[in-house]
């Protein structure tokens, strides 16, 4: 972009602020300006001068495209240097942006005018000889100008430790390339991705929710017109990509809290308070949640459970109604296959124990896990890769028993190994 050159300078209305930041001189700045162009990129306007014209600067730098980047010839300060993105500079209201690596026309000097030819004077113009040079002046020393002020555009190098990917070695850093409103607004830019993660992460949490309560789950359907996945978990694994315990662990979070809470407390957090039963526990720790960090908070309800966990059985993981449901005909079918073994044993005269002897030979077995679903001895069972394909296993000693593994997780999302014995 071509603009117009040599335009008459205004005057910076700065309250004779000094200094240069990020290139910019702070004396030609008009703060009104620089607070309109930050209102008009939906910037920040509070902070000082010096921060506000470095906040500006940093979104120039980010947002103008390559090559069309320019510094302005009176204030120094970068912007876009397309006419219709910025018709005058964005700091001090001067039209006259050069892109950068060019010199501006103004900037040139003018060539010296040669002086008129005057008429020889005197006893020379008289004989019309040349006149005698004149004597040459003596040399002088240069005068000693006291030392200036430092200059703020200088490089600060200091030397810090790189840990950074790829970088094991000291590196140096220039202390003016940034300044700390450059800080400040990633900080600031940071804390609002973080809150804006957990809003999702809650409204993931509320849809998961909705497709479990009201069994949404259960209206993909196969040719035939019946459900596709028997159970929620199945669902879980083939349409979310997760297990049912993940799923859970997330919707329990939309269940029980509210959005806001979730923000300003954290999900880390509220997956702790989970853990303990009692409502009213719960919502006295909720309180200092805020206050206290994720480590001391898992401390103290790490003893609230082991308190509410004396005296009761072994956590198994959260009791759905499907997994009631299932367990419900887990518990019949065993017991009718206990009776029939009973039966069958009573007939041959042999007395059914609970207890049986397995011999195991000493060293290490490897065990190959498939895809839950798979059947022992099925040709085609599908090896499992993931945690999500909750891999299930088997082996089958001399004396007839079959031992089943099978890798869970529990309410909280530990990895489990369930280990089933029975005969084959």
């Amino acid at each position: 972009m071509t603009k117009q050159k040599g335009a008459t300078r205004q005057a910076a209305a700065s309250g004779g602020v000094a200094g240069v930041v990020q290139g910019v001189r702070l004396a030609k700045v008009q703060p009104d300006l620089v607070e309109q162009n930050l209102k008009s990129a939906w910037l920040d306007c509070t902070g000082t001068l010096a921060e506000k014209v470095a906040r500006l600067v940093q979104h120039y730098r980010d947002a103008t495209p390559q090559g069309e980047l320019g510094d302005c010839a009176d204030c120094g300060g970068d912007s876009d240097v397309r006419e219709e993105v910025c018709p005058v500079c964005p700091y001090c209201g001067v039209a006259g942006v050069t892109p950068v690596g060019e010199v501006p026309p103004d900037s040139f000097p003018e060539p010296p005018s040669e002086p008129p030819n005057e008429p020889p004077s005197g006893a020379d113009a008289a004989s019309g000889a040349p006149s005698a040079p004149p004597a040459p002046a003596p040399p002088q020393k240069p005068a000693k100008t006291p030392p200036g002020p430092k200059n703020e555009e200088s490089t600060k190098l200091v030397q810090v430790q790189g840990k950074g990917k790829g970088k094991s070695g000291p590196e140096l850093v220039d202390l003016n390339a940034y300044t700390e409103a450059d800080l400040d607004d990633r900080l600031r830019r940071l804390e609002e991705a973080k809150r804006a993660e957990v809003s999702v992460y809650w409204d993931i949490g509320a849809l998961i929710e909705e497709l479990y309560s009201k069994k949404l789950y259960l209206q993909r359907r196969d040719a035939a017109g019946k459900p596709r996945y028997e159970t929620w978990g199945q669902f879980c694994v083939a349409e979310l990509g997760m297990t049912s315990a993940v799923a859970f662990r997330i919707q329990d979070v939309a269940r029980n809290f509210d959005r806001a809470t979730a923000i300003k407390v954290g999900v880390r957090k509220l997956n702790v308070l989970l853990r303990i039963e009692s409502p009213e526990r719960r919502a006295k720790l909720l309180e200092e949640a805020e206050r206290t960090t994720a480590e001391d908070l898992e401390l103290r309800v790490q003893r609230v459970v082991e308190k509410q966990q004396q005296g009761k059985p072994a956590d198994r993981g959260r009791l759905t109604p499907a997994r009631a449901e299932r367990n419900a005909k887990a518990t019949v079918a065993a017991a009718k296959q206990s009776a029939e073994a009973k039966a069958e044993n009573v007939a041959k005269n042999v007395v059914a124990r609970d207890t049986i002897s397995v011999a195991l030979a000493l060293g290490k077995t490897a065990v190959k896990l498939f895809v839950k679903g798979s059947r022992q001895n099925q040709p085609d069972a599908k090896r499992a890769k993931r945690l999500a394909d909750e891999p299930v296993g088997w082996e089958e000693t001399l004396n007839g028993v079959v031992t089943r593994y099978a890798v869970a997780t529990d309410a909280s999302g530990a990895l489990l190994l369930i280990i089933k014995r029975e005969r084959s």
